[in-house]
C-alpha cells in the first residue's frame, strides 16, 4: 500500500512540475512581433477561406463559368501577402523546398498548356480552369509557409473535421426531410416547381427528364453541387479521424507503462472523456452520411486510406494498440452499414451496379488515352476536355463528359505528359516524406505518433487513392490536404 501511495505522489508531482514548467514558459514568451501578428492574421484567413470554399457549390461546369474566381483571387492575394511579409522580414525569408519546387513546376506547365491552347473557341473556360489550378497551388504554398507547429495543424484539422460533421448533419436533414418534401411538392405541381427554380422544360423533354432524375435521387449533397464532392470531403476527414483515434489510443496505452515526468507529459496530451465521446460521435455522423452518398469511389478511397495508414504504422500499432480498437472500429462500421440498409439509404444496387459503372469509366479512359496520344506535349488545355472529347468518344458511349473521372488521365489530357511527370514528382516527394518520417520515427515515442501526423498521412493517402479512380480532387481542402498538414521536415 505504501509503495502505491508513493507512486501516486511521484505521478502527481510530475504532473504538477509539467504544468508549472508550461506556465513558466508562457510567462517568459515575449510579446508578439508585428510579423507574428501578420502571420496569425494569415492563419485566420486560411481558416476562413477553407470554410468558405465548402459553401460555394462548384462542379466542373461552374468552375469553367468562373464561379470560383473570387476564391482563387483571395488565395493569390494571400500568397502575395506571405511573399511580401517574407521579403520584409529579412530574418525569416520564404524558402522553397523540393515539394514547393515540384508544385511550382507543375503549375508552370499548366500555364504553358493554357498559353499553347489559348487560340481556340473556348478561351474563357480555359482561363478560368487554369486559374483554378493555380489557386490550388497557391493554397498549398500559403498553408505550408503560414501554418507552424502541431498545435496550429491540429487546430486546422479540428476546424475542418467540425465542418465535416456539420455537412453530415445537413446531409441527414436533406435525406430525411427536405428531399422527400421536394419530391412531394413536385408530384403535386411539377410546373410550379420548375418555374420557381427557373427551368424551362416542356413535358417529355430531356431537360425535364434530367431534372426529374436528380429530384428522384436520394443521395445527399449538403452544400456541394454533386454528391460525389460531398463524399470526397467526408472520406478525407473520416480517414483523418481514424488516424487521430489510433494515435490517441496509442498514447493511452503508452501512459500505462510510463513513470513520473514522462507519464505527466503523456497525460498533458491525452484527451478528456468528453473529447473522446465527441470524436466517436463525429465518426458515426460522418461515416453514416458517407454511406448515404452511395459513392463507390469514396468507399474505396476510405478503405484504402485506412488500410495504407495501418500499414505505415503497423509495427507501432501492433505492439501498442492491441485488439480492442480494431474490434470497436469493425463494430462501428457494421452498425453504420446495417443502419443504412434499414432506412433504405443503401441497397444491393450499390454493389451490383459497380461493374457497369467501371465499364463506363473504362470507355471514358480509352477515349482519353487516344486524346493524349494526339496531344502528348501540351495537352488540349485546361477546361477544354468536353470540347475535344466528342471527337474521341467511343460509338457505344452515350454521355459527353466534362472530365475523365481519373486525375492521372485528366492531367495528361489537359496539360500534356510533361505536366503529368511534374505532378508525379510532387507525389514522389510526398511519398518520400512519409517514408522518411516513418523510418526516422522512434516507434516507442508517443510524440512521433501525434494526431496531426496520423491525420495528415491518412488523409493524403485517401485523396491520392480516391482521385486515381474518380473525381475526388474538388477543392483546396482535397488538394494534397494531408501533405499540406504534415509537419515540415
Amino acid at each position: 500500500m505504501s509503495q502505491r501511495n508513493a507512486k501516486r505522489e511521484r505521478d502527481a508531482g510530475g504532473r504538477k512540475a509539467a504544468r508549472s514548467a508550461g506556465r513558466d514558459d508562457t510567462n517568459r514568451q515575449p510579446a508578439a512581433s508585428t510579423g507574428e501578428r501578420l502571420r496569425l492574421g494569415g492563419l485566420a484567413a486560411i481558416a476562413g477561406l477553407l470554410v468558405i470554399t465548402q459553401f460555394i457549390p462548384c462542379d466542373s461546369s461552374s468552375v469553367q463559368d468562373g464561379t470560383s474566381v473570387l476564391l482563387v483571387m483571395a488565395w493569390l492575394l494571400l500568397l502575395a501577402g506571405v511573399a511580401i511579409a517574407g521579403w520584409w522580414q529579412a530574418s525569416r525569408p520564404v524558402r522553397l523546398g523540393w515539394d514547393e519546387a515540384a508544385t511550382l513546376a507543375f503549375l508552370a506547365l499548366i500555364g504553358l498548356s493554357a498559353v499553347a491552347n489559348i487560340g481556340g473557341n473556348h478561351a474563357r473556360p480555359l482561363l478560368n480552369v487554369t486559374w483554378q489550378w493555380i489557386g490550388f497551388g497557391a493554397s498549398f504554398l500559403v498553408v505550408r509557409h503560414v501554418v507552424r507547429g502541431d498545435g496550429e495543424r491540429r487546430a486546422l484539422v479540428a476546424l475542418l473535421v467540425s465542418l465535416a460533421v456539420g455537412l453530415s448533419v445537413f446531409g441527414f436533414y436533406q435525406y430525411g426531410y427536405s428531399m422527400p418534401r421536394d419530391r412531394e411538392l413536385y408530384r403535386q405541381n411539377p410546373d410550379r416547381m420548375l418555374q420557381e427554380v427557373g427551368i424551362v422544360a416542356p413535358p417529355d423533354s430531356p431537360v425535364r427528364k434530367q431534372f426529374e432524375d436528380r429530384l428522384a435521387s436520394t443521395e445527399p449533397i449538403a452544400t456541394f453541387a454533386l454528391t460525389n464532392s460531398l463524399a470526397a470531403y467526408l472520406s478525407t476527414w473520416l480517414v483523418a479521424l481514424f488516424g487521430v483515434g489510433l494515435s490517441t489510443w496509442s498514447d493511452r496505452r503508452t501512459n500505462r507503462d510510463a513513470e513520473g515526468e514522462e507519464r505527466a507529459a503523456v497525460d498533458s496530451r491525452r484527451p478528456s472523456g468528453s473529447t473522446l465521446l465527441a470524436g466517436a460521435l463525429a465518426v458515426l455522423l460522418i461515416g453514416g452520411c458517407l454511406v448515404l452518398t452511395k459513392s463507390r469511389t469514396a468507399y474505396l478511397a476510405t478503405m484504402m486510406g485506412v488500410g495504407l495508414l495501418a500499414i505505415v504504422h503497423a509495427d507501432a500499432w501492433r505492439r501498442r494498440i492491441g485488439w480492442r480498437l480494431p474490434l470497436m472500429a469493425m463494430l462501428v462500421v457494421g452498425a453504420i452499414i446495417a443502419g443504412a440498409f434499414l432506412v433504405g439509404g443503401l441497397d444491393r444496387l450499390v454493389l451490383s451496379e459497380a461493374p457497369k459503372s467501371l465499364l463506363y469509366r473504362w470507355e471514358y479512359w480509352q477515349a482519353t488515352m487516344s486524346m493524349i496520344a494526339d496531344h502528348p506535349w501540351f495537352g488540349i488545355g485546361p477546361g477544354s476536355f468536353q470540347e475535344h472529347y466528342t471527337a474521341y468518344k467511343l460509338p457505344q458511349s452515350s454521355e459527353t463528359i466534362l472530365e475523365p473521372h481519373n486525375f492521372v488521365l485528366e492531367i495528361a489530357a489537359i496539360a500534356g505528359l510533361p505536366a503529368l511527370v511534374a505532378f508525379a514528382a510532387v507525389l514522389l516527394v510526398a511519398g518520400w516524406r512519409l517514408v522518411r518520417g516513418g523510418a526516422s520515427s522512434d516507434l516507442h515515442s508517443p510524440a512521433k505518433l501525434s494526431p496531426a501526423n496520423s491525420a495528415s498521412r491518412g488523409s493524403l493517402l485517401a485523396v491520392v487513392v480516391g482521385a486515381s479512380v474518380g473525381g475526388l480532387m474538388t477543392s483546396p481542402v482535397q488538394f494534397l490536404v494531408g501533405y499540406v498538414l504534415d509537419p515540415v521536415g
